[in-house]
């Protein structure tokens, strides 16, 4: 092999940091036999080597003092205007990292800045990769620049970990400690938060002891921590020590082959390997050749452990475990009797009552449709029993375990039933109801079950007097949300009740109304007033009456509901306001009335109260958007991802966010994660479809369609079914499509211009005309509600110009413009407006500041004119 792959640039800083880190006299011939014959790679690798050796000493006495530029930052300094330096906390080969306070959030972060030769080296795109939301990987914040006496200095922010790393406890650590309680559960932690890493596309690729800490969570429980992986990306980042050291890395590495998740794997064979027996796989005197070509000699562990090991050790990527959750699964079935029994009668009977989880690992709780016998009561009451029990479990305060709550508006909507559907859906657990005949009344069933393996957790079961069973459900209310969170380990803080039994039946019925089926809002309002007039102490009927009234506000129905619902938060609010709920929904109310700024701070309100509630970090990420602070929109979203790691609604939210900036390939990476999460849900499904067809990916964005078909037919489907049929040029049957998504939901802006296109190249001018005005319709409905708002403003214009109505649309049009830089809906519905109106220059000057995904949409648009179309310069922008 005499040239160097195109991977090899990455080996090549591997062996000079490799070769740099042993005697000067050590360094040829290990040289030599790394590089296996490839001549040009020992050239280049030499050459580096050699010229390291002539440059030492060359900065010793730089104008700014050479320790002052590899640690730019001193203790006492502020950073950034926002980081008090504490201590250096530690340094490697090429980064030194800094303990700091936070001075806004008054909370300790790891500062990690490079040494002065690798500076500007972890480009925007490498530190997103590194967003892993995970309780076993270092949570790295975000990337800074701040100005020093040396120049510009980036620096990353992270979790600031105090504990021991996994190598110092290894020289420490018992006989074959992987079979020990403790050392099992350490190692699956590392699985699962290598196995997070790799969900995200990311590749560590330096996996080791000295990469893992150990520490403990708030509740005393041991938790490991993977950390620098900094060079997960093929970008340069700041590393602390060498770029892969060599006794972890895979042979294809060595060979200049591209690094996979199978190389990670790899390396953490060699990591259970030492945990196993205390040493590293190969011996020190092994030759290269062995090495790359053949399986070390087995460690010292139970039969089932050491072929796992082994297999991961395996020199051929493809025999290797495919995954780390394989590898951890393999841990589970590993550990033998003699070495782990308590821990073995935990994971399959419970412990104290509880499940066996990995500490501060989340839960995902479906909670399935209740299961009734023919002539079971009111469907409705046992809905909004299962609502309840929803809301008490998403407002549990202080739990020990990330919980994301499924409740029954989603399952019902995505036709969950069962626990196989909820593990699918990406749930880890699953409450189910069921309601049958007993001798003296009805017998109520409740079963907690895990849903990955479908065992059940606990089973309970009451029977009524009669048919009184409401006052069971009363009874059942506070015992499920307990036993639930006892059988889980969540520990929440107790929370007080607040409702007689007597009216927690109507109660539960307003609450069906309301949250359950929100398109019969209306019937929920008179059992809130019934709760309302027997208890108007509590402040739940006062909330739940707001959110009925939102409800009937949001299907279009009287706007003078606004004084209603304000008065209902109102009471709620004196009564009790520091429930989360209130708080979230004041703000919504809020937003509802463009409101944002106060919106904004009921939802900051509703963080302080609970801040593993991730609803109300994406309803911040909503309202800084519409308040044009689009980098603390993204840190909210990145909070929602840290309070419930694994919520779906917080990648949809992601998605929608960077789709609104056009940038595809990351709101491609958050749908699929969603996708992922909640493969029975359609909403995520269709946004990539669009996605697809914006871009051109026409067999996705159709494949995308089925999937979602198939699940359920709605009106986005239906919209997009259209959108399919008139890219393909089929007008009717495009026409038919949007026609029948108007009969099953509010229309959108979008389908109303589609339509109208597809009338128009059907031949059916006056259907076409119609459509656009019914879209005016629309248009100016909202801007009467909010006469800034951009989206309405653009939309006006571009009705308006399609009509023919020059002066209107030019007048939209400016206001939209003078509002603030468009974001892309409105910059690309005021690019064809512009078309339209055959303002080739306004058009192309909005176009220098769109994203090149969004010129590529433009360009597939079937609205755009075609004078536009034909326009040199627009053609130039394609290119």
């Amino acid at each position: 092999m005499q040239g160097i792959h195109p991977a090899g640039d990455e080996l090549i800083v591997t062996l000079f940091a490799a070769a740099m880190s042993r005697p000067v006299t050590e360094r040829e011939p290990f040289l030599r036999e790394a590089c296996a014959g490839n001549v040009a790679l020992l050239e280049d690798v030499r050459r580096r080597v050699e010229m390291e050796a002539r440059m030492d000493g060359f900065l010793l006495d730089p104008v700014v003092s050479r320790d002052r530029m590899d640690r730019p930052f001193a203790p006492g300094e502020i950073v950034a205007g926002n980081f008090e330096i504490l201590r250096e906390a530690g340094e490697g080969g090429m980064g030194i990292v800094y303990e700091s306070r936070h001075l806004k959030l008054n909370k300790r972060v790891a500062l990690k800045c490079p040494r002065f030769e690798f500076r500007r080296r972890l480009s925007p795109e490498a530190l997103h990769s590194l967003q892993v939301t995970h309780p076993n990987v270092c949570r790295v914040y975000e990337m800074h620049t701040t100005q020093t006496d040396s120049g510009d200095v980036d620096f990353l922010t992270m979790e600031y970990l105090e504990g021991q790393t996994l190598a110092a406890r290894l020289s420490k650590a018992p006989s074959r400690w992987l079979e020990t309680k403790e050392g099992a559960e350490l190692a699956r932690q590392i699985c699962a938060g290598l196995q997070a890493i790799h969900s995200q596309g990311v590749i560590h690729r330096d996996l080791k002891s000295s990469n893992v800490m150990l520490t403990v969570d708030y509740d005393g429980l041991p938790r490991a921590v993977i950390m620098d992986f900094g060079i997960a990306q093929t970008s340069d980042v700041f590393l602390s020590e060498a770029r892969g050291t060599p006794d972890y890395l895979a042979p294809e590495i060595w060979k200049a082959q591209p690094a996979t998740p199978q190389s990670d794997v790899y390396a953490l064979g060699v990591l259970l390997y030492e945990m196993s027996c205390g040493r590293r796989p190969w011996k020190t005197d092994t030759g290269w050749n062995d090495r790359l070509n053949t399986r070390p000699a087995a460690p010292d562990a139970n039969g089932r452990l050491r072929q796992l090991i082994l297999r991961c050790l395996d020199p051929d990527p493809s025999k290797r475990c495919q995954s780390a959750g394989e590898v951890e699964r393999g841990l589970r079935g590993g550990i033998t009797k003699r070495h782990f029994l308590a821990a073995a009668a935990v994971a399959v009977a419970g412990y104290g009552g509880k499940e066996y989880f990995l500490p501060a690992s989340p839960v995902r709780l479906a909670i399935l449709p209740p299961e009734m016998e023919a002539g079971a009561p009111d469907r409705a009451l046992l809905h909004a029993f299962l609502s309840d029990i929803e809301y008490r479990l998403k407002t549990l305060k202080h739990v020990r375990r990330p919980i994301a709550v499924f409740g029954t508006a989603e399952t019902v909507l995505e036709d969950m039933k069962t626990v196989a559907s909820a593990a699918r859906f990406g749930a880890t657990h699953a409450l189910a109801m069921k309601v049958g005949r007993s001798l003296s009344g009805w017998s109520i069933t409740m079963e907690l079950w895990r849903a990955w393996d479908s065992r059940m957790v606990e089973h309970g079961q009451r029977e009524t007097v009669g048919n009184d069973l409401a006052s069971v459900l009363f009874g059942l209310q506070t015992e499920v949300v307990g036993t639930i969170a006892g059988r889980l380990a969540l520990r929440p803080q107790p929370r007080a009740e607040s409702l007689r039994q007597d009216i927690y039946a109507d109660y539960l019925q307003g609450v069906y109304f309301a949250r359950v089926d929100y398109q019969k809002a209306t019937a929920a309002v008179p059992y809130f007033q019934k709760v309302i007039d027997a208890a108007p102490d509590s402040a739940l009927g006062y909330a739940g009456m707001a959110e009925a009234l939102l409800g009937m506000r949001s299907g279009g129905v009287d706007p003078a509901l606004d004084g209603r619902i304000i008065a209902a938060l109102d009471k709620a609010e004196k009564l009790d306001p520091d429930l989360a709920h209130v708080r979230l929904m004041a703000g919504r109310v809020a937003a509802a009335g463009h409101y944002y700024e106060r919106a904004l701070a009921d939802a900051e309100r509703a963080v302080e109260l609970d801040p593993q509630y991730a609803e109300a970090h994406i309803s911040m990420a909503y309202l800084l958007f519409m308040l044009k602070r689009p980098k603390e929109a993204e840190a909210a979203l990145e909070r929602a991802f840290a309070a419930q790691p694994g919520y779906y609604k917080s990648h949809q939210a992601a998605g929608l966010f960077h789709f609104e900036f056009r940038n595809y390939q990351l709101a491609e990476k958050h749908w699929r994660e969603a996708i992922r999460l909640a493969p029975d849900l359609t909403a995520a499904r269709l946004n990539l479809a669009i996605l697809y067809l914006n871009s051109g990916r026409t067999a996705e964005s159709e494949q995308l369609l089925r999937e979602s078909l198939n699940i359920r037919k709605t009106r986005a489907a239906l919209e997009m079914q259209g959108d399919l049929a008139a890219a393909a040029g089929r007008f009717q049957e495009a026409a038919a499509s949007y026609e029948e998504s108007l009969t099953i939901g509010p229309s959108s802006y979008a389908v109303w211009a589609s339509l109208a296109e597809v009338y128009k190249r059907a031949g059916r001018e006056a259907d076409a005309t119609q459509a656009l005005r019914s879209g005016l319709r629309r248009g100016e409905d909202r801007l009467a509600a909010n006469p800034r708002g951009e989206e309405p403003l653009a939309w006006c214009a571009y009705f308006h110009a399609a009509i023919g109505e020059t002066m209107l649309a030019r007048l939209r049009a400016k206001q939209a413009e003078d509002l603030a830089s468009p974001r892309g809906n409105v910059r690309k519905r005021l690019i064809l407006t512009y078309g339209l109106l055959n303002d080739i220059g306004a058009a192309l000057r909005l176009l220098d500041g769109a994203t090149p995904d969004l010129v590529k949409e433009i360009a597939n648009s079937l609205e755009l004119a075609p004078e536009l179309r034909r326009d040199p310069n627009f053609q130039q922008k394609l290119r």
